[in-house]
Parts: C-alpha cells; structure tokens; sequence
C-alpha cells in the first residue's frame, strides 16, 4: 500500500507519532468480507430521510425499513438518523423528532443499528427562512428527546444538547476556505474555534464529498492543542443520492460489544478512522504495537521527538 492509497480516501484522528514505532496495515488483505478489524464498526454519522436536498419531489419519508436496507450496499453497523431541529429545511421534522428517545430505532437488527438525533441549523444565506444566524450547523448524538428552536448563536443549542448528555459537533468542515471566511454561505462552521477553545464541542465532521480544506480546518485545530475527534457522513439526501456510507466513520470499540452510546463515545475520544470510498478500505494504525487511534502516548521525561 502506497502513501497515495492511503491520502485518497483514508485519514486518521491519531495525529502524533512522533519518533515511536509504528505499523500500518491495509486491513483489506486480512478479510474477504470487510477490510476493517472485528473491533471496528462501520457507520454514516449523518442521514436525513425527509423531504428535501436531492429528495425534493419526493412526496414520502424514507421508512427505517427502507433504511434498514439502505445500509446493506456499504455493510453498515450505525446509522444516525438525523431530524432537522433547526429551520425545518427538511420537510415533515415534526414526524422526526419525536422519534428522538435516547433509544435505539425498534426496526433496529442484529448488526445493524438505526438510531434517531439531531442536525439543528439557521442559515444566514442560501435559503429563505426569516429567522437566521451565524455559526454553523450542530450534529447531536446521544439526545435522550428532540425540540426545535430558534437561537441567534450556537452555545445554547450546544449546553441543551450537552445537558441531556448527549455529544455534539459541528458538521461541514468541508465548507470552509484556505483562509479567513469572507463570505457568508449556507453552512460554513465559523463558530467552531469558539466552541471548541471552550470544551463546548467533542467532534468535527466532513460530510457529502468532504475536501482537503475540511482536513486543513481540522489540523489547525490539533495544532492549537485541542482534541475534538473527526468523523464523516454522507448527509444524505444532500449528497446527491449517493450510497449511506460513501462517507463513513469507522469507530473502535475494545470490548467488540457494539452499542450507539459505544460509537457516539468513540467518535468523542477520536477513536475513529474516516473513509472517502464507503466500506472498502481500513487503515490499521498502532504505535509502539498497542496505542492505536485516539490514544494518548505519555512520556516518561524529557527528550527528542
């Protein structure tokens, strides 16, 4: 596996190795059927099944059963199904949220987890809702009950969220430019610095395509000392109706006992490797053989790293 497979489609929330050891392993040569180990869950972090996006003319919700089966084609293990709690984009979130329980969806199956949260968003541009604001769009999991309102910044969405126990992030990275934000868009996370400096916000994530400037925004983040972890979706149906998890998370859970308050907790300690090309490739990463993503190295006293 050469460096350039590797930057094409993979990237890791373990960004210090500094001179340990370490090994990386294409997982795909260690199994025909999926290429991650069997510690690691794949998910798409970010689905909407209303009607909106590329899902405009359609005149029916998506069923968890359509769901269910929508999940096959990349073998996923979690799919967040995210009610719009914000200026109702998304058509019918009145029939979402109260699907919001803090409990996984009753059509859930055996490996495969359907479970209802929340994407809350006013955009200051792109759309013709009255009510606006700036800062972004904020992904919550873990929601223990759904509400929509109206805030002009995101910190009160953030400590209702937070207060319920759930984790939140903000969606979009891949919005943001090389440099300073000169203009006003629909979806640009201009308030993370903020929110993350503060302890407000435990992930980052990249959604439809993604894009190197998402992974820029993110480093900068790591650079300044803070360690929100890094997950992707599709956002569907805005990814023009590509596959769930074309975009996907693949989170470690140690104990191989899969449950979603496990995933959304490994997404929060960095415990994840994110994929551009679906269910198709792993990078296996450990340093001194045993740290592996989101893991800390401590030093025992001072030296060259």
């Amino acid at each position: 596996m050469t460096v350039t497979e590797v930057g094409r489609c993979l990237l890791l929330s373990l960004v210090v190795l500094m001179s340990f050891g370490f090994d990386c392993v294409n997982a795909r040569d260690q199994s025909s059927h999926a290429p991650e180990p069997s510690d690691w869950f794949a998910g798409d972090a970010h689905v909407h099944r209303g009607i909106g996006c590329s899902r405009s003319d359609e005149k029916e919700m998506l069923s968890p059963q359509a769901l269910l089966e929508m999940m096959k084609p990349n073998n996923l293990a979690v799919v967040a199904v995210l009610a719009d709690a914000g200026n109702g984009e998304m058509k019918y979130a009145e029939k979402d949220i109260p699907l919001i329980t803090g409990k996984d969806n009753p059509e859930s199956k055996p490996g495969r987890i359907l479970h209802w949260d929340a994407e809350w968003h006013f955009d200051p541009s792109g759309v013709t809702f009255e009510q606006k604001m700036i800062g972004g769009h904020v992904i919550i999991l873990g929601l223990q009950h759904g509400d929509s309102f109206f805030s002009e910044y995101t910190y009160p969405v953030l400590k209702w969220a937070r207060d319920q126990g759930a984790t939140v992030g903000f969606a979009h990275l891949q919005y943001l430019p090389e440099g300073i934000p000169k203009v006003l868009d629909c979806c640009a996370p201009l308030e993370i610095p903020v929110e993350t400096a503060l302890g407000n916000v435990s992930f980052l994530m990249e959604d439809v395509h993604g894009s190197e400037t998402a992974i820029q925004a993110y480093y900068r983040i790591l650079n300044c000392g803070f360690r929100p972890g890094l997950a992707a979706g599709t956002d569907y149906s805005c990814n023009f109706l590509e596959p769930l998890g074309t975009l996907l998370t693949y989170v470690h859970v140690p104990d191989r006992k899969l449950t979603y308050e496990k995933w959304v907790k490994g997404i929060a300690g960095g415990r994840t490797v994110v994929s551009r090309d679906g269910h198709n490739e792993f990078l296996d990463l450990k340093v001194n053989k045993t740290i592996s993503p989101g893991e800390e190295i401590h030093l025992s006293g001072k030296g060259g790293t």
